[in-house]
This record gives C-alpha cells, structure tokens and sequence, in this order.
C-alpha cells in the first residue's frame, strides 16, 4: 500500500487504520502507528507493539509492517 503521510488528528499520534478481509474468516482490523512521532505519548490508543518499521531498503519515507494470520 502507499499513501501519503497522514496528518494527525488533535490529540492523537499518526497513524494508519488497516484492515484486512481473508475469505471465510473474520474481519482483522487494526491501527498502525509510525514511528518515532512525538505525539506516542499523549495518544491513549497508543500501543508500542503496532509501530511501524522504517525500510532500510528504500529512500524516503517507507515503512513496514508484518500481519500473520492463522489461516
């Protein structure tokens, strides 16, 4: 997926709301959050473990993150 960098809602840290549909199974939604955002702190959903990863391997602003699901 590629998007543009959100804008921050007021009182809450960028983020990115992902949601994904495997056939026959349940609906798997979540927030993911970029890091190293200042915001982190004051934002009460605000969790450690959905924190994206930069991408070494590209230039810019690309980040990663890893969904499994137990199919």
């Amino acid at each position: 997926m590629e998007t543009i960098l959100p804008g921050a809602a007021p009182g809450r840290a960028r983020q990115l709301g992902v949601r994904v549909l495997p056939p026959g199974k349940p609906v798997f939604e979540t927030t993911l959050f970029f890091p190293e955002d200042p915001l982190h702190a004051r934002d009460a959903a605000f969790n450690p473990k959905l924190v994206m990863k930069k991408d070494p391997r590209r230039t810019g602003q690309a980040f990663t993150f890893d969904i499994i699901l137990d199919m």
